[in-house]
């Protein structure tokens, strides 16, 4: 026994002697000994090379998805160019149905400008010459969904406003939401009468009455979104008329019927009793003296707001009215078939 280095009690052999690599065939993965090469000791160059080759597996993937992307974008501008070059056919055919196209001299292919813009004024100009053919631009069909809680008492009278101007048979109905109709209109919701010259284009005008927080005028579900205000669908029904009588006002009388509907729309919404008295007084002096509202020769649609706002209103009573406003609703009332 030395005393330099180490000593050794025991000598043991070895039983048996493992091979450095075992072969399995039952593995799922194969891993590398971390034992037979430490990592100290991997060479450089093995590390540069497995990551080149994953670096290069990596980059073709990414080529892929960018080459399948590219392929979808390319895809999709074909189906935008589609419907833009769809979207221009239809424009184009339903142009030349409305309007008349006239054609200028050209020059080498190309139109000019100046041309172009004046035959648009010229189709303008034409197209408000004459009364507009309501059979095309207006729907056949309107439902008018109405509020218990604030009744459109106008459209009990619209039929005899439009009465040289349509052919109507307003019919009521109650929706499921609707347990009781108002007083006033509980006659009238199985009565159907005919209104109007039968030489006059049809319209047929159902009313519905809906639980809804304010009137819907609704004339086409899938084309257009509801029209919200009794005051709003008189304002249409009031552009309608008036394009097709050829009695267009001129802009101070039309600033005035605004005002005059603006009015009727403030007393619908008036909860205080001094602001509904002083709307009231506003409506007052636009009927004056005259039998109808604006010195009108007969009902407008001034007059239907204003009587349906005055009636929805609780804080006025029929007995606060003046003379005059009280003997003009009353006859709108008759007209109407309704009592106060």
């Amino acid at each position: 026994m030395t005393l330099n280095g180490p000593s050794k009690i025991y000598h043991l052999k070895p039983v048996f002697q493992l091979p450095e690599n075992l072969e399995q065939s039952c593995s799922m993965y194969k891993m590398k000994n971390l034992h037979q090469q430490p990592a100290s000791k991997r060479s450089p160059v093995e590390k540069t090379t497995d990551n080149t080759a994953d670096d290069s597996k990596e980059s073709k993937i990414i080529s892929d998805v960018l080459k399948r992307q590219e392929e979808l974008i390319r895809h999709l501008q074909n189906i935008q160019n589609k419907v833009t070059d769809l979207k221009q056919e239809l424009t184009n055919a339903s142009s030349s149905g409305l309007s008349v196209k006239t054609k200028s001299p050209v020059q080498g292919g190309a139109v000019a400008k100046k041309d172009t813009k004046s035959t648009k004024n010229e189709n303008i100009s034409v197209a408000n010459n004459g009364p507009v053919d309501l059979k095309n631009i207006i729907d056949k069909n309107i439902v008018i969904n109405v509020s218990p809680t604030r009744p459109a008492y106008s459209v009990l009278i619209l039929p005899h406003l439009w009465h040289s101007v349509f052919s109507t048979s307003p019919t009521i109905h109650v929706h499921s939401s609707v347990s009781q109709v108002p007083a006033a209109f509980s006659s009238k919701t199985s009565q159907t009468s005919q209104v109007g010259n039968n030489g006059c284009p049809p319209l047929n005008l159902r009313i519905i009455w809906k639980d809804v927080p304010d009137t819907e005028l609704i004339s086409s579900p899938i084309k257009r979104s509801p029209l919200l205000g009794e005051v709003s669908m008189l304002r249409l029904f009031h552009r309608l008329l008036s394009t097709n009588n050829n009695s267009s006002l001129t802009v101070e009388d039309q600033i005035v019927l605004d005002s005059a509907l603006d009015t009727c729309h403030q007393l619908l919404y008036a909860t205080q009793k001094n602001t509904a008295f002083a709307l009231v007084k506003k409506l007052a002096e636009y009927l004056g003296s005259n039998e109808w509202m604006l010195g009108s020769s007969s009902l407008s649609i001034v007059d239907a707001a204003a009587w349906s706002a005055i009636l929805n209103n609780k804080t006025i009573s029929p007995n606060q009215l003046g003379p005059n406003v009280a003997k003009w609703s009353q006859k709108i009332s008759a007209l109407a078939g309704i009592s106060q």
